[in-house]
């Protein structure tokens, strides 16, 4: 790795184009992940930059970057949430305090560590709009990852475990 932090973790050759496909794999609370997703988008130029976010949480992210007073509490439930316990209610209710506790405790980490979480997405993201590469983002909402794994916790209480089988007490001589 060099000095500058412009090494990929990974260079793959895309399957079809044969072109380079650059990975690297970040701490969601690191600023070292930053500087190194920033130095590789700004070194290498891509023609795309893909990160590991949907849409709606990186518009809410860049939100939060221009308005960082507000930044936590907007970070996935809106703000204020959770504040008391009609709210920590309400977001239970519909699925959301998952969210609200992981956005809390990447909060938490990333202050003890000195970074903001997700900054390595919003440092890729600022250098590809400096070199003019494509952000694309790749992962799907947080909304139905939740709803999909309660549907399948759900499901799962549902099913009665069935009885064991029962062996006769009656011996055949």
């Amino acid at each position: 790795s060099s000095s500058d932090g412009a090494n990929a973790d990974a260079v793959l050759t895309h399957p079809f184009t044969l072109g380079d496909v650059h990975i690297v794999g970040s701490a969601h609370i690191s600023r070292a992940s930053a500087i190194q997703a920033e130095a590789l988008v700004r070194g290498i130029r891509p023609r795309y930059t893909a990160v590991e976010l949907d849409e709606d949480r990186l518009r809410r992210m860049i939100v939060g970057e221009r308005d960082e007073q507000s930044r936590v509490a907007r970070a996935e439930v809106g703000v204020g949430a959770g504040q008391t316990l009609s709210e920590v209610i309400s977001l239970t209710l519909r699925g959301k305090i998952t969210q609200h506790v992981g956005a809390l405790t990447y909060a938490a980490a990333g202050a003890v560590l000195g970074s903001s979480p997700g900054a390595e997405f919003l440092a890729a993201r600022k250098a590809a709009e400096q070199v003019g590469s494509e952000v694309i983002c790749i992962d799907r909402s947080a909304d139905v990852t939740i709803a999909r794994v309660m549907a399948a916790v759900g499901q799962a209480a549902s099913v009665k475990p069935s009885a064991p089988p029962t062996t006769s007490s009656s011996s055949s001589a």
